[in-house]
């Protein structure tokens, strides 16, 4: 099995778009994860890097809405990320039918720093 990078999906100007470092085995971080198994089985990903500097924090964590579930799920999101501050992450995107998994890899420990669903 191999993730494949999708060469069509286009990353924010904050991200840089990459292919999985030949020393980043993401394959075997989602292997070995609590992700549902159609996850860590999947064999297509869209991956790139991103710096998680205070600006990126802020830029995914922004509230767009008073919903309490998303305002928790932002929360949750941003207290994971804070202590990555000023670090670079990859981040895999992961869409399988009707929903999608965002999964931040720090490539330093190659740990799973955070995860998340959300429908399609």
């Amino acid at each position: 099995m191999t993730l494949e990078v999708d060469p069509s999906f286009q990353p924010p100007a904050s991200e840089v778009e990459l292919s999985p470092p030949d020393t980043l085995d993401i394959e075997a971080i989602l292997l070995r994860s609590d992700l549902p198994k159609s996850v860590r089985n999947a064999t297509d990903a869209q991956v790139f890097e991103r710096l998680m500097d205070s600006r990126e924090i802020a830029r995914v964590t922004e509230s767009q809405t008073e919903d309490s579930d998303q305002l928790e799920r932002l929360r949750i999101r941003r207290k994971a990320l804070i202590g990555c501050i000023d670090s670079m992450l990859v981040c895999a995107l992961i869409r399988l039918p009707g929903v999608s998994y965002t999964i931040e890899i720090d490539p330093r420990t190659e740990e799973i720093i955070h995860w998340e669903w959300q429908r399609a």
